[in-house]
């Protein structure tokens, strides 16, 4: 039998619901127990270790810059370094902050000035990320398929097709067509359309694919009479930091 994989799985910033998730999966950890060695997930162990690890998953986004050390060293004692879930990936729901300061600091922040000037984006920005596990929260066929790959010592493909395949390929009703704001066409697939298949429009979890027609999506909405800053808003939910929204929500932002 290979040697399992050492892995931790660390949070900043987030709700945990990533680590939730996957811990709530028996059917989960029976596929991959026999190849892992969780030696770090202070979640729901008592004793931890503190490296080296084979993986890191890391969950949550950076707001402050004490996290930023933190991060670092967890990149020298990993051989690989997973961001694990949207906030990880884009800075999630938190990177509205760096958008909307005065807002978030009237309503939100009431310590506000100890958190510093830094906007929210990706850990990607900060350290190599060897590759992002997509999704608030991911799935769970995808967090296997990763362990699988490490498990030979390599990185699974990068998935990087639409929602919209993945209705099509499941002969669901399509949202968009129906007149709903679905952001199917431009958001990376790789959840089996989970929300889509339930008629609930594509909220762009997962952020956007490479080649995404932001443009094209954007036209159609105007044309159903939605204004830019609704549709800057729906970008910004998840993935407003990534680079193919990030040219458009700061122009529209910037007319406020």
């Amino acid at each position: 039998m290979n040697k399992k994989l050492k892995i931790g799985i660390f949070s900043f910033t987030a709700c945990e619901g990533c680590q939730i998730i996957m811990i709530n999966s028996q059917e989960l950890f029976g596929q991959i127990s026999d190849r892992i060695e969780l030696t770090h997930l202070p979640i729901i162990q008592e004793h931890n270790q503190e490296g080296p690890y084979d993986a890191v998953f890391v969950e949550g986004a950076i707001t402050y810059r004490k996290q930023i050390k933190t991060l670092k060293q967890l990149r020298k004692k990993s051989k690989f370094l997973i961001a694990f879930g949207t906030c990880a990936t884009f800075g999630g729901v938190s990177a509205i902050r760096g958008y909307d300061r005065g807002f978030k600091k009237k309503n939100t922040y009431k310590e506000f000035e100890f958190l510093g000037n830094l906007d929210v984006k990706g850990i990607g920005n900060y350290v190599k990320v060897d590759y992002d596990l997509r999704g608030c929260p991911p799935v769970k066929e995808e967090f296997i398929k990763v362990i699988s790959a490490l498990s030979e010592g390599k990185l699974p493909e990068v998935y990087d097709k639409s929602v919209c395949i993945e209705c099509r390929a499941k002969k669901n009703t399509c949202l968009l067509t129906a007149g709903q704001q679905c952001l199917g066409p431009v958001t990376c697939g790789g959840c089996n359309a989970l929300c889509t298949s339930k008629g609930i429009v594509c909220y762009g979890c997962r952020g956007p694919v490479v080649k995404a027609n932001i443009d094209g999506l954007v036209n159609l909405f105007e044309k159903r009479g939605i204004s830019e800053r609704q549709i800057c808003e729906m970008f910004m939910t998840f993935a407003g930091t990534s680079k193919r929204y990030e040219d458009f929500v700061r122009k529209v932002w910037q007319k406020r």
